[in-house]
């Protein structure tokens, strides 16, 4: 008889989430939402192992997004946190970054590079040009972090196609009547953008043509140097744009003008966008002066002064709102700088803002439109009603969860044979293993494998299907290519199912019991990687016979119809039996077209290799306890891990080896410190093999 694998669901916290006392998130977590603008899936998140508020942040984030393991890249940055010049950047921070994504076969999903706290904010690119090519100095080749990895194709080429005014064609909207001052809104459509997506000027989506760029949206998710903002005041944000999908703003989209050019620059423009946003059923006023008036509940606002005097403006900015200022140095953070900096609104309860790094000489160009509320409004994530709505964003750093997205209209999702939940906790009572291996059982076989027979093929989107063709590479060296979708294939008869193997058929759209949607389809994602894409209805073989042991992650995401691609997400872990004995290990099914990374120099695929040797006997059973739960920053944590058969146990925080036994029983000590205030998901990698543990959560406060 074969035994069926455990499982449980992500999402049950534990008291770490009642302790932080967040309304509402952990129905949000429960419900498994994913919004417009992609998922955790579809966000690297970059942190710097020498800060603890770098580390503190993420830990934070990766709890509150639920990222994948595989997300989070810890890179050993050492410089100037708030200036740096281009080679540096280059080298220690997008070429490691993408080099890592591109190892770990992540390049197919990435849409969003996120920053925690600890890398500069300015990039300066001057040494790019010769000193007889300078551009003029409102094109001032000095960029912001987030800007410099927007562009990071043209930024490793050390090609200006970034300065141009109108550099940014994903922007939506007319672009020329808007590069100086905003004229008019004109058309605005919103649409959704991923990291695989090649656009022509004037947001024209074209993924064939060879001049269309390519981009990678970007924010950073907390400034805490200089006139930046506390450690926890970052935190806060997180929450906020988190408890915003639970409750999305209910106040008013403000537009305050005055006769500042700051105000100026785009406010011939603010009637046409408050007009929009009152279609959409939101409350959107424009009025003179420096900020709404007292009193006034705030879902956005969008503003133009120097000075804002924000302590005595009695506003209550609701969470989720984007609050945007026109001024030079809102993004300039050292302490010498004048003007109000953005992180003043970020203290004072927005969950999204943006400022120059650099003198922008009041262009339109380089700061986002008025529409940048309607693209919020209609259901984009932060990141996206940013990136559509600023010609220029070389100098622009934009501060804020990127995922925030409080009016997504996510489509439903019907899962047909996904795994029932079985536990209701992710720390179970573990029990440390003797070193005596246990009887092996062949017919306790248990695993999982995804059956590639039903690719989603060219044929599947000249009929309306999605379009199949991600990123080959992004390798810092040279720019990633298209490869193209499979060839059109006659689908087999339904086998039989293996022992313990099920089908899974979700469906996705926003009417589950009318006709199944021609553009709705679905991911899965295991372990943190994209495997597989498929139309909605069409399912797949989940097989447990030659996955491997151990803990595993399954993420199903549903991506409905519509220009915003709005999604919706189910995750949970399965646990195939310890007590198994492989004879040999089956090559790696065939992967999604343009998904494979490239294998380093041991031929392996690093985070993503797959459990076993060659057929050699690999360690099972692996098991990892933590006690207590809670431990203080200046502690050192002891962390029992076990492994019948191991030759050595890692211990993994996220995807980074933080210590190792040898062995296959002991003790890992750890230091607090070195993983970081917050919630810490920790994870037993045996070896040979990389058959790991249930995830466990400490605190470290």
């Amino acid at each position: 008889m074969t035994q069926a694998p455990t499982i449980t669901r992500l999402g049950v916290y534990g008291a770490w989430w009642a302790a932080r006392a967040v309304a509402g998130l952990m129905a949000l977590v429960a419900a498994g939402f994913a919004g417009a603008g992609g998922g955790p899936e579809g966000v690297a998140l970059v942190v710097n192992l020498n800060r603890p508020d770098s580390k503190e942040v993420a830990n934070h984030y990766v709890r509150l997004r639920n990222l994948p393991a595989m997300n989070v890249i810890a890179i050993d940055y050492q410089g100037n946190p708030e200036k740096t010049n281009g080679d540096t950047f280059r080298e220690q921070i997008l070429q490691p970054v993408l080099a890592e994504i591109d190892r770990r076969g992540l390049a197919v999903q990435i849409d969003t590079i996120a920053y925690s706290c600890g890398f500069p904010w300015q990039i300066d690119l001057r040494a790019d040009f010769p000193q007889a090519a300078r551009p003029p100095r409102q094109l001032m080749p000095v960029a912001s972090l987030t800007g410099a990895t927007y562009f990071w194709q043209a930024i490793l080429a050390k090609q200006p196609a970034y300065l141009g005014n109108d550099a940014n064609y994903y922007l939506s909207g007319p672009a020329g009547a808007n590069l100086s001052q905003c004229q008019q809104l004109g058309e605005t459509p919103t649409r959704a953008f991923r990291g695989r997506y090649r656009w022509l000027r004037g947001g024209v989506r074209q993924d064939r043509a060879p001049q269309a760029r390519r981009y990678l949206m970007s924010t950073v998710l907390g400034v805490t140097t200089g006139r930046g903002n506390s450690v926890q005041e970052v935190i806060a944000l997180l929450e906020r744009a988190v408890q915003a999908e639970v409750t999305p703003p209910q106040g008013v989209f403000c537009f305050v003008k005055n006769s500042n050019v700051r105000s100026k620059t785009r406010h011939g423009c603010y009637p046409a966008a408050a007009a929009v946003l009152t279609g959409l059923g939101a409350r959107a006023s424009v009025e003179e002066g420096t900020l709404p008036r007292p009193g006034t509940r705030v879902a956005g606002m969008t503003l133009g002064a120097a000075v804002l005097p924000l302590e005595q403006a009695g506003l209550v900015i609701e969470p989720g709102a984007i609050c945007e200022h026109l001024t030079s140095t809102g993004g300039n953070f050292a302490l010498d700088a004048k003007q109000t900096p953005l992180s003043e609104l970020i203290r004072r309860g927005a969950t999204g803002a943006s400022g120059t790094v650099e003198e922008p000489y009041a262009v339109q160009a380089k700061f986002p439109l008025p529409s940048i509320q309607i693209h919020y409004r209609r259901g984009s994530s932060l990141a996206e009603a940013y990136y559509q709505s600023v010609a220029s964003p070389y100098q622009l750093l934009i501060v804020g969860d990127p995922l925030c997205q409080p009016w997504a209209d996510r489509p439903a999702m019907r899962l047909e044979g996904w795994p029932e939940d079985r536990q209701t906790t992710l720390n179970r009572p573990t029990d440390i293993a003797s070193a005596a291996p246990a009887k092996d059982n062949a017919s306790n076989l248990t695993s999982l494998k995804l059956d590639f027979s039903l690719p989603v093929t060219s044929s599947d989107s000249a009929k309306g299907g999605p379009q199949l063709k991600p990123l080959r590479s992004l390798a810092p060296a040279t720019a990633p290519t298209d490869q193209t979708a499979l060839a059109p294939a006659e689908s087999p008869a339904e086998p039989p199912l293996p022992p313990g193997a099920f089908r899974l058929t979700p469906h996705v759209g926003a009417n589950l019991s009318g006709p199944a949607p021609t553009t709705a389809y679905w991911e899965l994602f295991v372990d943190g990687r994209l495997r597989l894409r498929l139309p909605t209805g069409r399912g797949a073989v989940v097989d447990p016979a030659e996955f491997g042991a151990g803990w595993h992650e399954l993420r199903c995401v549903g991506v409905g119809t519509g220009p915003l691609e709005p999604q919706r997400l189910r995750v949970a872990e399965i646990e195939t039996p310890s007590n198994l004995q492989r004879a040999a290990q089956p090559a790696d099914p065939e992967p999604l077209a343009g998904a494979e990374s490239k294998p380093d120099q041991s031929g392996k695929r690093g985070d993503l290799e797959k459990p076993g040797d060659g057929g050699k006997a690999v360690a099972r059973d692996v098991k990892l306890a933590v006690k207590p739960s809670d431990w203080r920053l200046n502690d050192v944590v002891p962390v029992e891990v076990s492994a019948q058969g191991a030759d050595s146990i890692v211990l993994l925080h996220n995807a980074r080896e933080v210590g190792r036994i040898t062995g296959p029983v002991g003790v890992i000590r750890v230091m607090a410190a070195e993983l970081g205030a917050g919630p810490v998901r920790l994870q037993a990698q045996a070896e040979p093999g990389t058959v790991r543990s249930a995830t466990h959560w400490i605190t470290i406060d």
